[in-house]
């Protein structure tokens, strides 16, 4: 926990007052220089490769390629379409890109759909989207 709260947290944690949080019986068996020892194994065993690519590094660079990355709904919906695969254990059966991809296929789809049925646009799904050599 301490080492997930200094990866994502702007102020490192504090040993101690996480021990102090435990119970009598836990915090004699816990103590700062344990608590070191065991996260000097975590990153020994890990080989300090803490970067993982998430959904939304993925999403970034979709809307990218589909030139919709100034279009500040469309990334909102497929943000929110993505944390919300967060509430469901299934969603982990799948790679992060993935899980961008769809989100952001739903969130187009949605957004278009939306815009052709208020008339404030013609275009359908991929109009968007650069195209070479006839693929897009």
């Amino acid at each position: 926990m301490l080492m997930a709260a200094k990866l994502e947290q702007p102020i490192s944690p504090s040993f101690l007052r996480m021990i102090h949080l435990l119970t009598e019986d836990e915090q004699r068996i816990a103590t700062k220089n344990k608590l070191i020892d065991l996260e000097e194994k975590i990153l020994i065993a890990m080989h300090f490769d803490f970067n993982f690519p998430g959904p939304i590094q993925s999403l970034e660079r979709y809307l990218r390629l589909l030139n919709y990355d100034l279009n500040k709904i469309i990334f909102d919906i497929a943000f929110q379409i993505s944390k919300f695969s967060l509430n469901d254990a299934k969603f982990l059966n799948y790679v992060p890109s993935k899980v961008a991809a769809s989100s952001l296929l739903l969130a187009i789809n949605i957004f278009e759909w939306d815009a052709y049925k208020n008339h404030n646009s013609k275009k359908g799904f991929f109009k968007n989207c650069k195209v070479r050599n006839g693929r897009i």
